[in-house]
């Protein structure tokens, strides 16, 4: 339902808008009344969005902390992880293990340094990484994967401790693995979690993980 807040009131960027968990993730704050900035290496999943509340913004995702900087006015600020196929924890190489800290840590440890110090001198501000449930019970054959997506969970907990006090709120979506690699989950739901961990209303939830697996786990 459409929140009556008025249009455009709070800005958010989605990082790695383009896939379908990203472009349902888009399409749910707009109709929250969110004005959405994109960011994303394709276009594919997130072009026929018409409307005028939405900006894209194409580019390879090392650009993508610069570009954030710009957007200084952002309320929120959305990180969705990279999870690469599965291979056997010896069949790895140095460099794809690079890649995915790449990716999962130090792209939301720069995108985090981008709008934090807005956030907090707005004193207004919330933050939604995602990991995985495979961070806690571990991923066969997807060790690299497990491992960055863990390191984002320390990240995301220290990081809302800093900024509490500034009335910003930082909290990880930690879906199960198939739903971020096959997006076999419910893209709409995750969306909505996203939705919910963003509303100001909820200004007392931070630093905690929502774990979203229909019940196939729970610890």
């Amino acid at each position: 339902m459409p929140s009556d807040r008025p249009a455009g009131s709070d800005d958010v960027c989605v990082l790695g808008a383009a896939s379908p968990l990203g472009a349902a993730i888009v399409r749910g704050l707009l109709a929250e009344n969110y004005a959405v900035t994109g960011f994303d290496c394709e276009t594919s999943g997130i072009e026929d969005i018409p409307d005028a509340r939405y900006k894209r913004i194409t580019a390879d995702w090392t650009q993508w902390p610069d570009q954030l900087s710009e957007q200084s006015a952002a309320y929120g600020l959305v990180v969705l992880p990279h999870v690469r196929s599965a291979r056997p924890f010896l069949a790895l190489d140095m460099d794809e293990w690079r890649s995915q800290f790449e990716r999962n840590v130090r792209l939301p440890l720069l995108a985090l340094r981008s709008v934090l110090p807005g956030m907090q001198a707005r004193k207004a501000g919330s933050v939604v990484l995602f990991s995985s449930i495979g961070a806690r019970t571990g991923l066969a054959g997807n060790a690299a994967s497990a491992a960055s997506l863990g390191g984002l969970l320390g990240l995301a907990r220290s990081a809302a401790l800093e900024v509490a006090r500034d009335n910003v709120r930082i909290n990880v979506i930690s879906p199960e693995h198939s739903d971020l690699v096959d997006v076999t989950g419910d893209v709409d739901g995750l969306a909505e979690a996203v939705s919910f961990l963003l509303a100001r209303d909820n200004a007392y939830l931070t630093g905690q993980d929502l774990r979203i697996s229909a019940a196939r786990t729970m610890f």
